[in-house]
C-alpha cells in the first residue's frame, strides 16, 4: 500500500471571507441611500449597427464548434498521411538496398 508523501514545505492559506447578507445590503443601501454599483454592465448596441455576434442569445454556436472541429480532425488526418508516406518510403529504401546487394551478390 502507498502512502500519500506530505510536503511540509508549503503552507495553504485560507483567504476567504464571509460575505455580506443580501438582507444586510438591502437594508443598508437604502438607508444609507447608496447608489447600486454591482450588476454585470449594460450592453448598449445602435439599431444601425444591428446585434452583434457576441452578444447575441441566439447565436448557434454548434456550427463554429463543429467548423473547429473539422480543422482538428483534418491536421490529424494529414499527420497520418505523412507518417505513413515516410514508413513506406523507408520500407522502399530497405528493399531497395536488400535487391541491390542481392543483385551484386549474384553477379560476383
Amino acid at each position: 500500500m502507498k502512502r500519500a508523501i506530505v510536503s511540509r514545505e508549503h503552507i495553504a492559506v485560507n483567504q476567504s471571507y464571509e460575505g455580506e447578507r443580501i438582507e444586510e445590503k438591502v437594508a443598508r443601501v437604502v438607508n444609507n441611500k447608496e447608489a447600486i454599483t454591482d450588476g454585470a454592465p449594460l450592453v448598449y448596441q445602435e439599431r444601425k449597427d444591428g446585434v452583434q455576434p457576441a452578444y447575441d442569445i441566439r447565436a448557434d454556436k454548434w456550427d463554429i464548434a463543429i467548423e473547429a472541429m473539422d480543422k482538428v480532425a483534418q491536421a490529424k488526418v494529414s499527420a497520418r498521411v505523412v507518417k505513413m508516406k515516410e514508413k513506406e518510403d523507408k520500407k522502399e529504401d530497405k528493399q531497395g538496398d536488400a535487391g541491390a546487394t542481392a543483385e551484386g551478390g549474384d553477379k560476383v
